[in-house]
């Protein structure tokens, strides 16, 4: 029997919903639904939290995929102005390498400078974060609290990216040679 003819509509009848008079009594009431009219579509209250948990948990998954994009950028951009900062010193390092700078010292420095930068960027944003949760995100963000903690976890992020963002140019760094690099100068 078509739902049509069941609700006496002639339209299309794209939804009924049936109210259990308790809880319990849903999973008895859908297998009733399926027993007496097989060719409708039954869900229950557990259905829909089953269906509602699956949609967030892609959303979860699409969010965290947008959240490590921007990690792997930020290294990425770090690391370049690393890397080129490295080019422009090859004298510079030479002429420490020249002097006796050992090569852990070279690498600290280089390290150093992209910890520097990225933490200085973890510094800046915190103003930048506090105004957004009071202006644009008031209706969302009740407690700046968080804004404060999610800062501070930034912060110990901005140290990772420092660190992974200079592993590169502080190596290329370690392998100036000090006569090839002032041989040029």
């Amino acid at each position: 029997v078509p739902a049509q003819e069941l609700f006496n509509r002639p339209d299309p009848v794209s939804a009924v919903v049936l109210t259990p008079s308790s809880m319990d009594a849903g999973s008895s009431l859908k297998r009733a639904s399926r027993q007496q009219y097989p060719r409708l579509e039954t869900s229950s209250p557990e259905d829909l939290a089953r269906n509602a948990q699956a949609m967030l948990a892609n959303q979860n998954t699409f969010f965290a995929l947008i959240n490590d994009t921007v990690l792997l950028v930020a290294i990425v951009a770090i690391t370049i102005v690393v890397f080129i900062a490295v080019m422009e010193q090859r004298k510079e390092i030479g002429t420490l390498r020249a002097i006796g700078a050992r090569r852990w010292r070279i690498f600290s420095l280089v390290a150093a400078e992209a910890v520097s930068l990225s933490l200085l960027g973890a510094f800046v944003a915190l103003p930048l974060a506090l105004i957004m949760a009071k202006t644009v995100l008031a209706h969302v963000t009740r407690q700046i609290a968080g804004t404060y903690s999610t800062w501070l976890t930034g912060l110990g992020l901005s140290l990772v990216i420092g660190l992974l963002a200079a592993l590169l140019p502080a190596w290329l760094a370690v392998r100036v040679d000090p006569l090839e690099a002032l041989r040029y100068e």
